[in-house]
C-alpha cells in the first residue's frame, strides 16, 4: 500500500472543506503579537487556487492549510517564520509549499534555520516560489528550497524545466492552469 504524503500549503488559506484536508492553521499580527486561529478559509482565492493545481496532479496526498495572507493578498517574515515553527513543532508532513518570495532580508538567519531543520531534521522538501518581479527572492534562494518561477520562454508543450546552476531549479511556462 501506497504511503499518503501529507503537503502543507502557506498561502492565502482554502474556500472549500475536503476529505484530503486533515487540518489548518490562520497566522495574522493583532498589534503586532502573533496570533494562530483554527479558521483558514480563503478570501483571495490564490490558496485554493494552488490547493486546486496539486490535488489535480498528485494522488495519494493529505493537506494542511497554514493562512498567512490577508484579504490583501499580503503577509510579512514574521508571519511565515511563525509557520514554519508551527510546522516544525507540529506538522508531521513531507513538503511545504510556500506560496511567497520576498527581496526584503528581514529574519533570514531564523528563516533559514528553521529551514535547514525542516530538511534535514525531519527529512521535508520545501518548494517557494520566487518574487513575481523577477528578483532573486527568499526563501527560494535558500539552498535547501526547490525555488520555482515561470518564464515566457517554456513552451506550453514543455510544461516546465529544471535548470542546474542557478538558484531558481524549477522553470514552468506561464500558461494558465486549469483548475
Amino acid at each position: 500500500m501506497k504511503k499518503i504524503e501529507t503537503v502543507v500549503i502557506i498561502d492565502s488559506g482554502i474556500e472549500c472543506i475536503n476529505s484530503d484536508i486533515i487540518g489548518g492553521i490562520s497566522i495574522a499580527l493583532d498589534n503586532d503579537v502573533v496570533v494562530f486561529e483554527d479558521t483558514y478559509t480563503d478570501n483571495v482565492g490564490h490558496g485554493t487556487a494552488i490547493y486546486n493545481i496539486i490535488k489535480n496532479n498528485c494522488s495519494d496526498v493529505n493537506f494542511f492549510i497554514v493562512k498567512i495572507f490577508d484579504d490583501t493578498f499580503t503577509t510579512n517574515q514574521r508571519l511565515l517564520l511563525s509557520a514554519l515553527k508551527y510546522i516544525y513543532d507540529n506538522v508531521d508532513c513531507r513538503f511545504v509549499i510556500i506560496s511567497s518570495g520576498t527581496i526584503i532580508y528581514n529574519n533570514v538567519i531564523q528563516i533559514s534555520n528553521i529551514i535547514d531543520n525542516l530538511y534535514y531534521q525531519k527529512n521535508v522538501f520545501i518548494i517557494s516560489a520566487f518574487n513575481n518581479d523577477e528578483a532573486l527572492s527568499f526563501p527560494a534562494s535558500h539552498n535547501n528550497v526547490i525555488g520555482v518561477d515561470s518564464s515566457d520562454k517554456i513552451s506550453p508543450a514543455e510544461n516546465y524545466y529544471i535548470v542546474k546552476g542557478s538558484p531558481i531549479n524549477i522553470l514552468s511556462s506561464k500558461r494558465m492552469h486549469r483548475l
